[in-house]
């Protein structure tokens, strides 16, 4: 199978549905890093799942993009929540942070742009 290069628009449109899904479903989360990678290991598993079943047992394709839709959702949540945090933040400050109850040190939306990317 050939790289497509993310030429088809309609996969940015099936995330952002499926992140709203996540959020109408789970509410908005706040876990740990580790929680967020093991969810998105958790997707991963029922990919190559779902990868395994179209390609060796004649399943449908639509479940390997609904799951790869998953997968990709989650993996961007967890680049969206280390993009935002403050270059001088580490994860240790936002655990701290976390466990005491203050509010985490993210970089307004309004600072970041593309030249400096945070």
């Amino acid at each position: 199978m050939r790289d497509l290069q993310l030429t088809d628009r309609r996969l940015f449109v099936m995330m952002m549905d499926e992140g709203s899904k996540q959020v109408d479903k789970w509410g908005v989360q706040d876990r740990d890093a580790y929680a967020w990678v093991a969810y998105a290991t958790e997707e991963m598993g029922e990919l190559a799942h779902a990868v395994n079943e179209c390609v060796e047992r004649g399943g449908l394709a639509s479940e390997v993009v609904n799951e790869a839709v998953q997968t990709a959702t989650l993996a961007l949540k967890i680049a969206e929540m280390f993009l935002n945090l403050d270059k001088s933040t580490t994860i240790n400050d936002v655990m701290r942070a976390k466990m005491e109850g203050r509010p985490l040190p993210f970089v307004p939306k309004e600072e970041i742009t593309r030249e400096n990317g945070s």
